[in-house]
């Protein structure tokens, strides 16, 4: 499967699941078997999503793209070994963070009623015709990206969780 299907709600699903991390390899950017290039796709949701996941309490950490190809199994072998030991170290979803299971569950719940919207907002604000990796990360880095996360994005979190809260 192209890392170009990867969706905010595969991702939160597994989390949702009890997954501790979510590990995806793709291809390298600039080297798509398709013409759609959706690594670059991937690495923008990645990008959000761990933005949403710093936003609600969840170490980001526990979301790890790397790029490599199918010959490179060296890469693919350091890489997970490597996601391994970090989420051994950061133990339980949760537990490092100090979110109980009912707590995280809410977390979720708000980030998973998100993921229209953040559709609408990525396909509208933060597509972006970079061609590096080293060019998307400056550019979720940047205060203009922040702003906007919050804006459009962080603000209606924060209400979802508050709305979450009121339905129970």
């Amino acid at each position: 499967m192209c890392t170009g299907r990867i969706d905010l709600s595969h991702i939160l699903r597994a989390f949702h699941k009890g997954a501790d991390g979510v590990f995806i390899g793709g291809c390298h950017l600039n080297e798509c078997n398709y013409i759609t290039h959706g690594n670059f796709h991937a690495l923008s949701m990645v990008n959000i999503c761990r933005k949403m996941m710093a936003h609600v309490g969840i170490n980001p950490e526990r979301l790890r793209l790397e790029f490599m190809s199918g010959s490179e199994a060296n890469v693919y072998v350091e890489g997970v070994n490597s996601f391994v030991k970090t989420i051994k170290k950061l133990g339980p979803l949760g537990s490092s963070e100090g979110i109980d299971k009912e707590g995280l569950t809410l977390k979720l719940d708000a980030v998973t009623e998100l993921i229209p919207y953040v559709r609408l907002v990525e396909r509208e604000r933060l597509r972006i015709p970079y061609r590096t990796k080293e060019e998307y990360d400056a550019f979720f880095d940047s205060t203009e990206v922040a702003r906007l996360f919050k804006e459009l994005i962080g603000d209606k979190l924060a209400l979802g969780q508050i709305l979450l809260l009121l339905k129970e």
